[in-house]
């Protein structure tokens, strides 16, 4: 809450890159979606690159936040849940990179919207059970 929009406070960490795919950028990425009194939230991470000039590969990985405390991490999956594999997530702009930026669920489907290597969008269709069954506990 903001009483001007400008303060706003009460900030919460929720984590910082500590997996190796998460060593050089971190961040959120599509808004919280509902899920069995959760929130299970899609974000982008990228390796720190070699040389350390370049960028890194970003790929997309998943938190589960309790569901009436959503700064609190129950769990996160242990492994990316998309990397860039397709040539124009391969090659483009900025070669290695896929960045969520939106999804849709429908049913136990989730659509995962993305940037891929700065030049295409694309969308990735997910099954929310198989997420969930990769989501290992904080």
């Amino acid at each position: 809450y903001s009483p001007d929009l400008v303060h706003w406070g009460d900030h919460h960490r929720l984590t910082g890159g500590t997996l190796p795919w998460e060593s050089d950028r971190i961040g959120p990425g599509v808004p919280p979606i509902p899920v069995n009194n959760d929130w299970l939230v899609i974000y982008h991470a990228a390796e720190q690159p070699a040389p350390p000039e370049k960028v890194g590969t970003y790929t997309a990985s998943a938190w589960r936040l309790a569901g009436n405390a959503p700064h609190h991490m129950r769990a996160r999956t242990a492994e990316p849940i998309l990397v860039p594999s397709e040539p124009f997530e391969r090659e483009g702009f900025v070669p290695n990179v896929v960045f969520p930026t939106g999804a849709v669920s429908h049913g136990d489907q989730l659509f995962v919207y993305y940037g891929a290597a700065d030049t295409s969008t694309a969308v990735a269709e997910m099954s929310l059970r198989d997420i969930r069954d990769a989501l290992v506990d904080e």
